[in-house]
C-alpha cells in the first residue's frame, strides 16, 4: 500500500512537471516572439522620442539664434539697406541726392548692368550678391574739396556696401586774373575734372531663372546713363 501511494505521488509529480514543461514550451513558442516584437516596438518608440527631442533641441537653438540675430538683420535691412534693390530709379535718386547735398556742378554717370558675385552664404539664403558698376564724370569743378566730400559720401549714401575702384582728378584750367575776376563777378569757373568708378553690392532675391541678355554697343545690356 505504501509503495502504491509513493508510485502515485511519483506519477503526479511527473505529470505536473510535464505540464510545466509544456507551459514553458508554449511560452517560448507563442509568447516570447510577441514579447520580442513588443520590445522592438518599444526600442523604435524610444528612438523616435530621441529623434524628436533632438529636433526640439535644434528648433530651440534656431529660435534663440534668430532672436539674437534679428536686431542685426533689421540693422542691415532697414538702416544699411543691404537688401535694397539695385534698379535705375534707386541709383538715379541716390546720385541726385548726393549731387544736391555735396553741391557739385552737373555730372554725368553710366551704370553697367548688375552682375552676380559668387557667394555661398547668399545662395544658402535664397539671395544673390549683386554688383553694379557705376562711372561718374564731374566737369568744371571749382574746388577739389567738393569732389573729395563726394567720394567720402559714396559709402554712406549707397546702402549695403560700396567701394571706390578708380579715381582720377585732372586740372583743366589755371587760376589767373581773368578767372579771379569771373569769380568776383559771380560767374561759375571750373578748374578741375574728375572721373570716379565705384561698385555697389547688395543682396537681391534669387530669380527663378536668369534670362540671357545680349550686350549692346558699349558693353552693357541693361545699363543706363544719366546726367
Amino acid at each position: 500500500m505504501i509503495q502504491l501511494i509513493g508510485l502515485r505521488r511519483l506519477v503526479t509529480m511527473i505529470i505536473l512537471l510535464s505540464v510545466q514543461l509544456a507551459a514553458w514550451g508554449g511560452y517560448l513558442f507563442l509568447l516570447d516572439p510577441v514579447l520580442q516584437d513588443a520590445k522592438s516596438q518599444i526600442h523604435a518608440i524610444d528612438d523616435q522620442i530621441s529623434e524628436l527631442s533632438r529636433k526640439v533641441s535644434n528648433i530651440k537653438q534656431e529660435i534663440a539664434y534668430q532672436k539674437e540675430n534679428m536686431p542685426k538683420y533689421q540693422e542691415l535691412h532697414d538702416r544699411r539697406g543691404l537688401f535694397l534693390n539695385q534698379d535705375r530709379h534707386t541709383i538715379s535718386r541716390l546720385l541726385e541726392e548726393m549731387h544736391g547735398r555735396d553741391k557739385l556742378p552737373e555730372f554725368s554717370f553710366i551704370v553697367q548692368d548688375n552682375k552676380d558675385v559668387p557667394n555661398e552664404d547668399a545662395a544658402a539664403l535664397g539671395y544673390r550678391l549683386a554688383k553694379s558698376s557705376i562711372q561718374i564724370k564731374i566737369a568744371s569743378a571749382p574746388l577739389d574739396m567738393g569732389i573729395y566730400i563726394f567720394l567720402q559720401d559714396i559709402a554712406d549714401s549707397f546702402p549695403g556696401h560700396a567701394y571706390i575702384e578708380n579715381f582720377h582728378l585732372k586740372r583743366t584750367a589755371e587760376v589767373n586774373e581773368t578767372a579771379l575776376n569771373d569769380i568776383t563777378n559771380g560767374k561759375h569757373v571750373g578748374f578741375l575734372d574728375a572721373e570716379i568708378a565705384f561698385n555697389w553690392l547688395t543682396l537681391m532675391p534669387q530669380p527663378a531663372e536668369q534670362p540671357a541678355s545680349t550686350p549692346e554697343a558699349g558693353g552693357t545690356a541693361t545699363g543706363f546713363r544719366g546726367r
